[in-house]
This record gives structure tokens, sequence and C-alpha cells, in this order.
């Protein structure tokens, strides 16, 4: 899929180019129907996959928050 824009928050929007290589359709706790797509990037140019990697490390920052939060005496 050439032209993919992946918005990223707070980070801006980066255009990338992706190869659909899996899919599987999974149903949420809430009964929502939904497809997931594993995908590869192509040609990522290394501006772009900076922002991807700050992107990722803060998400596992807010997770590992979270995590530790809710183990947190009440």
């Amino acid at each position: 899929m050439d032209d993919v824009k992946l918005h990223v928050g707070g980070l801006g929007v980066v255009p990338v180019r992706l190869e659909v290589v899996a899919t599987r359709q999974i149903v949420t706790p809430t009964g929502e129907h939904r497809t997931v797509l594993g995908c590869r990037f192509i040609d990522l140019k290394t501006n772009a996959e900076r922002v991807l990697q700050r992107a990722i490390t803060l998400l596992e920052s807010r997770r590992k928050e979270r995590f530790i939060g809710s183990r947190a005496a009440p």
C-alpha cells in the first residue's frame, strides 16, 4: 500500500509504504467484529523510523505506568 499516512498522536503524521502480510478477524469484549492487519514497512525512511520508535517507546511507557498503578495498594 503506497502513500499510507500513520497518525501517531502528538508526534504528527508519518508517510509510509506498507505490505499486508497477515489478516485475522477478532471479536472484542464488547462484541464488535474487527479485522486486524499485520503489516511490514517497505523502504522506511530514517526520520519516519525515528518517529515510529518514539511513538512505540511512549506507548510502552504509558502501559508500564498503568500496570504499576493497577498494582498499587488501595
